[in-house]
């Protein structure tokens, strides 16, 4: 009679070789079968590759957190960091990042026009029809591609607690995610919308501060090992340009759209409230 072979049988070497193969997805499942195979399955070693790897390089939204060296968060502090960060990144991707003012404020918004956009799935692949700001005067500011009247904006609740963003003589735009790169999306029937997402690197940031100073509550890290690692986080973080033209062509090449170049001496048509 055949002998069942038991995958938490195996040595831990085998073990580990087997699960560094695995995607997110697959080592999430793992977690879930035993008490051994999910202390294995959440080891740092597995879901740092799989965040740097096979997660960060994937999606679009998460070009910021590309940029900042692998060697400067410090997850690796505790035996389940990386395993966190995997689900402050699914937190964030699931939660509405639409809530305040400040979310629309200075961001780059790629404006598509569903009527001349053939497949919504060429959203990020083909280039906008134009690009906007939200200023915080509440102007959503033209800056390029087709000419469009700049409009006053603001952000409305709906019956269910539901922030959404109306402009002058527009429906509400819906707040998402693009599915394909996680980045921001604003829709309505006409019009869909997409931004990058800082909060993605910045939920990471405030994870990464906790897990140090959950460190140095414990020993684990001295003081000056925690200054060290904080400022070092803090000056990789601060070599991440944010400035509207450096996150614009960053999400532009994180899309894969490549280099765009603004021509400054280009004036909208309208001017502000203009029909």
């Amino acid at each position: 009679m055949p002998t069942t072979l038991l995958l938490e049988s195996l040595p831990l070497e085998v073990l580990h070789c087997v699960l560094s193969s695995l995607t997110a997805s697959e080592l999430v499942r793992v977690r879930s079968t035993s008490v051994r195979l999910r202390d294995l399955a959440t080891a740092n070693i597995h879901w740092r590759r799989c965040l740097l790897s096979d997660v960060v390089p994937v999606f679009a939204a998460l070009s910021d957190v590309a940029a900042i060296p692998p060697r400067t968060w410090s997850f690796s502090l505790s035996h389940d960091g990386w395993f966190r960060a995997y689900r402050e990144l699914q937190r964030v991707a699931q939660e509405p990042w639409l809530k305040r003012d400040e979310d629309l404020i200075g961001g780059p918004w790629m404006v598509y026009f569903k009527h001349h956009l053939e497949d919504r799935d060429l959203v990020g692949v083909e280039d906008p029809h134009a690009l906007i700001e939200f200023t915080a005067e509440r102007l959503a500011v033209w800056v390029s591609g087709i000419p469009l009247h700049n409009r006053r904006w603001w952000l409305q609740e709906d019956e269910e607690g539901v922030v959404k963003m109306r402009v002058t003589a527009y429906p509400p735009n819906e707040p998402g995610r693009e599915p394909i790169s996680l980045c921001r999306s604003l829709e309505h029937s006409t019009v869909l919308m997409v931004s990058d997402a800082p909060e993605f690197l910045d939920a990471l940031v405030t994870l990464n501060d906790e897990i140090l100073d959950e460190a140095a509550r414990t020993g684990q890290i001295t003081p000056t090992e925690l200054a060290t690692r904080q400022n070092a986080m803090l000056e990789a973080k601060q070599l991440v340009p944010s400035d509207y033209e450096s996150r614009h062509q960053r999400l532009r090449l994180s899309l894969g759209l490549g280099r765009e170049v603004l021509d400054d001496d280009d004036e909208p048509e309208d001017e502000v409230g203009s029909k």
